[in-house]
């Protein structure tokens, strides 16, 4: 038995001791396609300005990973213990890395801190200062003849917690918290058109066919996007004063290329093996081809989801391609709404984590929105951008 934990001991001093030298070798580097499915490349000489530049470093973990056949299983272990020390003791993992929960499935991890720091008080008075922006924001675009519909998302946690790592009931006061309808439910007291599309598709769970994210990703795909847009075209018909057509969502069909814009996470794990992951399976949406894109703009604004709910609107034909527009997530300018902002019919803001903790970034980024949609509308009424 001494003899036993002596090698455990071991081994275990052998890996901590492994971790400084992942920095030393560049190992936070993001790879692309292991395994030989990249261009061989030499490591680099070690000069001054290799090493600095972090050149000799990224070479030498390439030339490292293919040809010490441990190193996969080294890092995917130390990297795994580091996270679970960081988030058992602060609450804070890798932020650019991500977790492989059970059977393979990917989450990112800053979502799932949020579940491990969600606001469970109840206390409505944190979104105060949020919700007054909010309010102005919807102000403007009826001023203007524009819907305004705030729409928050599901994150992948809330919709596949039985698949998160064991650990993370062992260890953490977990809490598949929705804060999401929370928010929803404040903005509907206040007057502000919203479509809950986190409830919406958590409830629709026992009716899902497919996966609504990519197992190997965080971002959903193209069947989970359809199926917001066909919840969403349900909500349009009874609840916006611009009555705009539909083309229906009627499923998907598997495709060779990534549908949207990013491939989700995929491009970026890279230290895991997960079969899932390179066989993460592509589909590109299906509609009705009745229907006619509707006339004026609209703009999509918000986080991440909010290129998706472009990709999506544009191949539905809600409007032309050309009139649907996103915002960016900073340095947002007048300009980038100029063409759209003079017959603006639809605005949707689209969150998916809103908690304390991303409160001011969130606040933050509607200012900056909605300061450039201001500008850009006293610019066309003004005849500067006709």
């Amino acid at each position: 038995m001494e003899k036993a934990m002596k090698i455990v001991y071991s081994v275990l001093v052998a890996i901590l001791l492994f971790i400084p030298s992942l920095y030393f070798f560049g190992a936070h580097e993001n790879w692309t396609k292991l395994y030989g499915w990249e261009k061989k490349t030499s490591v680099a000489p070690l000069t001054y300005a290799s090493y600095t530049n972090r050149t000799f470093q990224k070479t030498f973990t390439e030339d490292f990973s293919k040809n010490f056949f441990l190193r996969k299983t080294l890092l995917k272990t130390s990297l795994e213990m580091w996270d679970v020390v960081n988030l058992r003791m602060f609450h804070h993992g890798y932020s650019s890395s991500i977790l492989e929960g059970r059977d393979g499935i990917l989450y990112e991890k800053p979502y799932l801190q949020f579940h491990l720091q969600a606001d469970r008080s109840g206390d409505t008075n944190r979104y105060a200062s949020v919700m007054k922006k909010l309010v102005e924001l919807d102000g403007f675009c009826r001023s203007i003849g524009a819907d305004f519909v705030f729409m928050p998302m599901a994150d992948k946690p809330q919709a596949y917690p039985e698949f998160l790592p064991k650990w993370v009931d062992w260890f953490f006061d977990y809490s598949n918290y929705d804060a999401q309808s929370e928010l929803a439910a404040l903005c509907r007291a206040n007057g502000i058109k919203t479509f809950d599309a986190s409830s919406y598709l958590l409830s629709k769970k026992k009716e899902w066919k497919e996966w609504v994210y990519p197992p190997g990703g965080t971002h959903f795909n193209a069947y989970g996007m359809g199926l917001i847009y066909e919840g969403f075209a349900d909500y349009a018909a009874t609840n916006l004063e611009n009555n705009l057509k539909f083309n229906r969502f009627i499923g998907v069909h598997g495709i060779d290329k990534v549908w949207k814009d990013d491939d989700d996470i995929s491009n970026l794990m890279n230290i895991w093996y997960n079969p899932i992951l390179w066989n993460n399976p592509h589909f590109a949406p299906d509609f009705d081809a009745a229907g006619v894109a509707n006339k004026g703009s609209a703009i999509i604004l918000g986080d991440c989801y909010r290129t998706s709910l472009v990709t999506i609107f544009r191949d539905a034909k809600l409007f032309e391609p050309k009139k649907i527009v996103s915002s960016k997530r900073s340095g947002q300018k007048a300009k980038d709404f100029s063409k759209v902002i003079k017959d603006l019919k639809l605005v949707v803001l689209t969150f998916q984590s809103f908690n304390s903790g991303r409160m001011d970034a969130r606040e933050a980024e509607i200012e900056s929105i909605f300061a450039a949609m201001r500008e850009a509308r006293k610019q066309f009424a003004s005849g500067k951008n006709l």
